[in-house]
């Protein structure tokens, strides 16, 4: 079975984009209500912080406000940074979201890569994995409804009120790098990739599923999901309809790595080694609804039929219009799929 969602929204700004925050903010309310309409299963939104065009810092908020203009699709995170968050008030947080979501949350961690987050955080990178760890193990025993903390004496405390919708709210982890994706099949009920072939996944999918078995645990419990830029149109040239669009979300997610301020505003994407190019090309599903379909299809496959895909379809400074079209295209994908 495939499913499929909507994402990435970062509400991040462009060069060449007049509009506000506030519009911004708006219109992404109104693309997840379109995007349910058009069929898609899930929504999901993205973090990272300090960075010149506003991506999106804080994702509870936002997934709290995306759950409540939706009814049916799942909220999910990819991913929360983990690191940077107390893990108790991240547990409150998500209960309280999946309680206004009826239940729909997943809830995606991430461990964070940028020097510039753990500086301002003041958390160590070094640590990365185990405030990851701890994280999970705080969201898990406190959904239970069982005590996280003790005093000195040893009396338990620190019960999380009101618990999740329906006890445990699922936890997914976003990795790429073989430990991460051990890591998954230890501890998470699914697994985000990205920007990877069909085959690539094939691996990532088979080594968490082993890591899972020689853990005790239900390797085929483990939901698998991969996002990537999906952007649908009968041009007869697909990529000039929206490359540029695509090559810059590329760019500037390397670019975030590269700046430690916002100073001088924003600037525009500087020509690109056509190398990069054709890499986001290969990683980008562009074309009719039919060739988008067949390509989710391969990752499907690839393993084992089952598979949450994520049209990673919200591109910065594509404008409101396009913007509506390439959401409302997920029922055309969907109809593709069904065939």
């Amino acid at each position: 079975m495939i499913e499929v969602g909507y994402g990435l929204i970062t509400c991040q700004t462009h060069p060449d984009d007049p509009r506000g925050w506030e519009e911004l903010y708006s219109e992404a309310l109104e693309l997840a209500k379109l995007a349910e309409a058009s069929g898609a299963e899930s929504i999901w939104v993205s973090e990272h912080h300090f960075v010149d065009d506003g991506y999106l810092p804080a994702l509870l908020p936002m997934m709290a406000a995306l759950a409540a203009v939706t009814r049916t699709a799942k909220i999910g995170s990819a991913m929360v940074l983990a690191p940077f968050y107390d893990p108790l008030r991240l547990a409150e947080d998500a209960a309280v979201t999946d309680l206004i979501s009826q239940g729909r949350v997943i809830l995606g961690l991430s461990m964070g890569w940028l020097p510039q987050e753990f500086a301002a955080f003041g958390k160590s990178s070094k640590r990365r994995v185990r405030l990851l760890v701890d994280a999970i193990q705080i969201c898990r025993t406190g959904w239970a409804g069982e005590p996280t903390t003790q005093r000195e004496d040893g009396t338990p405390f620190g019960y999380i009120t009101p618990r999740p919708a329906r006890g445990q709210i699922p936890i997914w982890i976003g990795a790429a790098a073989e430990p991460a994706v051990r890591r998954v099949g230890r501890l998470a009920d699914g697994f985000m990739a990205t920007n990877c072939t069909p085959d690539e996944l094939a691996v990532a999918v088979r080594t968490l599923r082993e890591e899972a078995e020689q853990h005790g645990r239900d390797p085929d419990g483990i939901d698998i999901a991969v996002h990537l830029q999906t952007f649908v149109t009968d041009d007869s040239d697909p990529w000039a309809a929206v490359g540029e669009h695509i090559l810059y979300q590329a760019w500037k997610y390397g670019d975030i790595a590269s700046r430690w301020d916002i100073e001088g505003g924003l600037r525009p994407m500087p020509p690109q080694h056509p190398d990069f190019e054709s890499w986001v090309r290969a990683m980008s599903l562009v074309g009719t609804a039919d060739h988008v379909a067949a390509r989710i299809q391969e990752y499907a496959e690839k393993v084992g039929g089952n598979l949450h895909f994520v049209a990673r379809s919200y591109f910065p400074g594509l404008g409101a219009q396009r913007q509506r079209e390439n959401a409302q295209s997920l029922a055309e994908i969907r109809s593709c799929l069904g065939r």
